[in-house]
């Protein structure tokens, strides 16, 4: 018999108390986060209706995981529907330059590639920025972005109750960055690269809610077994503790060589000998961990 993808992921993400509270950083509640992260969601969880302007964690998971989900405000959807409007405009001005220039088009393919690679790349650095520092408190990024990525710890299968704006909003806004420089740059062909950069940043939360998801589309499911896409037996790794793998969640494409190059350890160590800083799971205690001064 199968086994559903919500209902194995959270097993994997358990460990021993200390190692569950370590993950949860400055500001939250740890003590909950040890006793409903490795707690598993049911299909009749997931069915649940969804209200408008928030998602409700199941009964199951306990206080932590319904404070999260509480934590999507109204202003927040409002500012990712504005988002995915901005980046609709941009992206469509940027695919009218585009087409200005179809001596380009031979090159397309390199450009996609190039900018599917730029977009697993800033996927990672973002997911490994939000899951390591700062808390839900930090100003202005610790609602809009630290919040969505500590539910998803606590409640993996949260991201498959999401609605469209939810699950997207904040990664169309993201794209925004790259398709207005594509915009401005003269180069045709980084033109090209930044377009495909900007609809993969904005389809990397579409692209992770699949890879968690127990029936996406055929085509979906295809893509992911040819590793063309994120799969979820990829992204299974960074859901194992101590979860400091596979950050990457466009393609994952990258997650073995900077794996290998030891980035993040590298750069964490870095932040840490600039700011004295530490992340949450080298701190003796989450409750303890403050984040840097100013």
């Amino acid at each position: 018999m199968s086994t559903s993808r919500g209902r194995r992921r959270p097993p994997s993400s358990t460990g021993s108390p200390t190692s569950r509270a370590a993950r949860s950083l400055a500001g939250e509640p740890s003590d909950r986060v040890a006793r409903t992260v490795g707690v598993t969601a049911t299909r009749s969880t997931l069915s649940t209706a969804t209200p408008p302007l928030a998602s409700v964690a199941p009964r199951g998971l306990g206080d932590d995981a319904r404070e999260l989900a509480a934590g999507y405000a109204p202003h927040h959807r409002l500012y990712e529907i504005g988002g995915i409007c901005g980046a609709i405009v941009a992206t469509g001005c940027l695919a009218v330059r585009l087409a200005e220039t179809p001596q380009i088009l031979p090159l397309a393919p390199l450009a996609m590639v190039l900018g599917m690679l730029a977009a697993d790349f800033i996927s990672g650095f973002v997911h490994w920025a939000c899951d390591t520092w700062g808390s839900t408190s930090t100003p202005i990024v610790g609602q809009l972005a630290i919040r969505t990525f500590r539910e998803h710890h606590v409640d993996p299968t949260a991201i498959v109750r999401h609605d469209f704006v939810e699950t997207n909003g904040h990664n169309f806004a993201l794209s925004l960055i790259p398709s207005i420089a594509g915009l401005e740059v003269a180069s045709p062909f980084a033109r090209a690269c930044l377009f495909a950069t900007a609809v993969f940043v904005a389809m990397t939360s579409q692209i992770h809610k699949w890879a968690h998801e127990d029936a996406p589309p055929s085509f979906i499911r295809l893509l992911q077994r040819l590793r063309v896409i994120l799969s979820t037996d990829h992204h299974d790794v960074h859901h194992a503790a101590p979860h400091t793998r596979n950050f990457c969640i466009t393609t994952g494409w990258l997650d073995r060589p900077l794996h290998v190059a030891r980035f993040f350890e590298t750069l964490e160590g870095l932040v840490t000998a600039l700011t004295g800083a530490r992340v949450a799971r080298d701190a003796p205690s989450a409750a303890t961990t403050a984040p840097p001064p100013p």
